[in-house]
């Protein structure tokens, strides 16, 4: 009797394990198998999808993304809610920052550059921009 349960048991992890690794896996045009891969930091600023987090994107510097100034995380994009949003010192050069609600915000000493899209479109450091910084 142990011996049909091992030879049961053992069956039955083969076809999880192979499972597993199809599971992990997709076809190739070519036939054979390539794993998918990511990036570890797909949603790091600058790096990160202006959709928001848990979006990808394979293009880089789009200005979105964490940051985690002052130990706190903050997902930067276009209409971002960061009211009361603890920034002071945050590198924010890049940011895209469309339409973001910056309001109550510590924003004293963050970085910022030519590149820093501010919430009225306008870039920082350009007469009339309103990031606040």
């Amino acid at each position: 009797m142990t011996n049909r349960y091992t030879k049961g048991l053992l069956t039955v992890i083969a076809v999880v394990s192979a499972l597993l690794l199809t599971s992990c896996s997709n076809p190739d045009t070519s036939g054979g198998v390539a794993v998918t891969m990511s990036r570890d930091n797909a949603s790091e600023f600058p790096d990160g999808s202006c959709e928001g987090p848990g979006k990808f994107t394979d293009n880089l510097n789009t200005g979105c993304g964490w940051i985690y100034p002052n130990g706190k995380g903050y997902y930067i994009q276009p209409n971002a809610s960061l009211i009361g949003a603890y920034l002071i010192g945050a590198d924010l050069r890049g940011a895209y920052l469309s339409v973001a609600d910056l309001r109550y915000a510590y924003l004293k000493d963050a970085k910022a550059d030519s590149s820093t899209i501010c919430p009225n479109g306008k870039r920082w450091g350009t007469a009339g921009h309103n990031c606040g910084f």
